[in-house]
């Protein structure tokens, strides 16, 4: 796995593997299996279709290790449930993969393995704020806007791509 960043940035994101290790090193090897590179930025995102690269914003990597472990093991996860394209429904018949219902699994795995390591009860409930917000969020993101709008939200974040995923992946409940 190779980490590209600052000094601060490497010895956080080694300590937080660290952590996930000496928690579970099944779980450790997951990780290492589903994140290639490990890569300082702005914000923090995994793009899990194109070089499983995780962008770690300095909100995660500064914070508290358990939060940046468990936000390793989370994105990891994520990018697992992407690979299988298909899950399956409650009657047990295969669908389309469904983006709302790996974020849900993804928290769920992620306060799992918090619990796991015994993390402070604040970070939990810093987790759990955000899911909730998260869940709330009626399964759409939309960006309304002109197209010079949409074109300025491009130019300053091109990590994203947004053209030609609806032919590539299928219909998703994310649009601009």
């Amino acid at each position: 796995m190779e980490i590209i960043g600052d000094k601060e940035f490497i010895r956080n994101t080694k300590k937080a593997l660290r952590l996930i290790k000496e928690t579970d090193k099944e779980k450790f090897e997951f990780v290492v299996s589903r994140i290639c590179k490990i890569k300082k930025n702005n914000i923090s995102f995994l793009y899990p279709y194109t070089d499983l690269t995780y962008y770690v914003g300095n909100n995660i990597s500064k914070a508290n290790t358990y939060l940046y472990a468990s936000c390793l093991l989370r994105e990891a996860y994520h990018a697992y449930l992407v690979s299988m394209n298909y899950r399956k429904n409650k009657n047990g018949e295969f669908c389309c993969y469904d983006g709302k219902a790996s974020m849900i699994e993804s928290y769920q795995f992620q306060f799992e393995m918090l619990n796991k390591m015994n993390a402070p009860k604040e970070v939990i409930e810093a987790v759990r704020n955000e899911y909730n917000d998260k869940i709330e969020d009626k399964h759409e993101i939309k960006i309304v806007g002109t197209r010079e709008f949409v074109r300025k939200v491009k130019e300053k974040y091109p990590e994203h791509c947004v053209d030609g995923e609806e032919e590539q992946f299928g219909k998703s409940n994310y649009y601009y």
